[in-house]
């Protein structure tokens, strides 16, 4: 598979209530109401993965990148049927009074915090693709290298 793009992805855990912030995607995005890391965007040309997430985390939760503790890396891998991209993985902790102060945007409608015992719940988007009318913003489902991902950030 060729790839057609790189994108960052960043799941950001609260240890004070051992849950992690997921984003819900806006109503102009493609699969609207899907969950996602907490931020997922593409690298433009000449960025490296960690500035590229630094410029996600401000522009789809207006965070502040120096409050985020021990970012660590969590591996990448080649994802995307329609348009290939390698998507570089990172894990990050917060604080509770810093995480009150996330937004959201027109890419992300909604912050969900969701503890390890939720992430179960979650439908992987591979055993709803393509069910016509199908209501992401009624459902928890994710995509699945996402899923695969966030159930390692716990």
């Amino acid at each position: 598979m060729a790839t057609k793009r790189k994108t960052v992805t960043l799941f950001v855990y609260l240890p004070d209530t051992q849950q992690v912030i997921l984003s819900r995607r806006g109503k102009l995005e493609k699969h609207a109401g899907l969950l996602q890391a907490t931020v997922h965007g593409q690298i433009e040309p000449g960025e490296v993965p960690l500035l590229a997430m630094k410029r996600e985390y401000k522009e789809e939760a207006k965070g502040e990148f120096d409050k985020l503790q021990q970012v660590i890396e969590m591996g990448s891998a080649l994802v995307g049927t329609t348009t290939p991209e390698e998507t570089f993985y990172h894990a990050a902790s917060l604080g509770k009074m810093e995480s009150g102060k996330l937004q959201t945007t027109q890419e992300v409608s909604e912050f969900k915090r969701v503890s390890e015992a939720e992430v179960k719940s979650i439908q992987p988007y591979s055993k709803v693709r393509g069910q016509e009318g199908f209501d992401y913003q009624a459902n928890m489902v994710m995509f699945d290298d996402e899923l695969a991902v966030l159930k390692k950030v716990f």
